[in-house]
């Protein structure tokens, strides 16, 4: 595989955030800064890039714009790989796949965290009819007010359509498949995370508090989704437990130190889980700004009374405040 390599001055800027990425970097020697906001008050500093690792993969695989700027911190010579030869790197250096999903779930799980805040704030705000709202209150609102204002305007630019892989999920190389009866659970909250599922037959439910009286069902998946990711990528254990809805459920079994192996024999797979995780956490960002729009709304307002905040906002107060109080899905 034939890649270009780039040399990059100390201070010099390798991209820019809010612009379209269409390669991603290996660094070969020196050092990589990512930065948000570079160059300006609130700059910071995420992690430094060195020899053997990889950056400016997520907006190759999200289609996104560039979430963050990179700067060379010394001399430094990377390799750049466009977004038509990434599977030829898979192949190569098949441990990146894995490192790929990892980075993928580390922003998801942050960015799960941080909607969960953002729900928990807005739900106060039903208590404003009752009592005068707290200083607290108000402070963690301004925050993400400011983060809806400093995101709304990427948020208004056009996103280009993302092309997603649509071939059937068990078409090619399988592994291992299980099948399961309705009602059968195939895994609980709290189990181990061994591996990821993929759905070839039938219907699959995630639930919160599965068989208490605070039972949740936070999505249901069908056929061609994939589940249990997150648990597999962060070694933690199951968040939610997974139960067939249906009779003769079918699922693929996929452990991570087979991703290699698959990725060999069916990189299309492998491929569909890199959508499947942007996508999620496309998704999630949409509806985390939209959260954050909603802080912002009942701070224009400027009310200390439930009823003085705008109907719609009010609306959206009600929904966030739901899902408070169920959860929001992280399996």
């Amino acid at each position: 595989m034939n890649l270009d390599k780039k040399k990059y001055q100390k201070g010099e800027t390798i991209f820019l955030q809010g612009e379209m990425g269409h390669t991603m970097y290996e660094v070969l020697s020196g050092k990589v800064g990512i930065f948000l906001s570079y160059g300006e008050e609130d700059e910071q500093k995420l992690v430094e890039v060195g020899p053997g690792e990889s950056f400016g993969e997520m907006a190759l695989i999200e289609g996104l714009p560039r979430s963050a700027t990179a700067v060379a911190m010394e001399d430094t010579l990377a390799v750049e790989i466009p977004g038509e030869a990434l599977a030829a790197y898979f192949k190569e250096k098949p441990d990146e796949i894995i490192y790929m999903m990892r980075r993928l779930s580390d922003r998801l799980r942050d960015l799960t965290r941080d909607y969960n805040e953002v729900c928990a704030a807005i739900s106060e705000a039903r208590g404003l009819r009752e009592t005068k709202p707290s200083e607290s209150f108000w402070t963690r609102l301004k925050k993400f007010a400011g983060i809806y204002t400093k995101m709304r305007d990427a948020a208004d630019v056009e996103m280009p359509k993302l092309v997603r892989r649509n071939a059937p999920h068990a078409a090619g190389f399988v592994q291992h498949t299980m099948s399961f009866g309705e009602g059968d659970v195939i895994f609980r909250e709290n189990d181990e995370s061994e591996c990821m599922y993929d759905i070839h037959r039938g219907v699959v439910g995630i639930y919160s508090g599965y068989g208490t009286p605070g039972q949740n069902l936070l999505t249901k998946l069908s056929e061609n989704q994939f589940f249990g990711e997150m648990g597999m990528i962060e070694q933690a254990p199951r968040s939610a437990t997974a139960v067939a809805l249906e009779e003769g459920t079918v699922v693929e079994l996929i452990y991570p130190a087979q991703l290699s192996n698959l990725f060999q024999k069916n990189p299309d797979k492998v491929m569909l889980i890199l959508d499947h995780l942007s996508s999620r956490l496309r998704g999630m960002t949409s509806d985390y700004l939209r959260a954050c729009k909603t802080a912002a709304e009942i701070q224009e307002s400027g009310g200390d009374d439930f009823l003085s905040i705008p109907a719609e906002t009010r609306a959206w107060i009600e929904y966030y405040t739901m899902l408070n109080q169920n959860g929001i899905g992280w399996y």
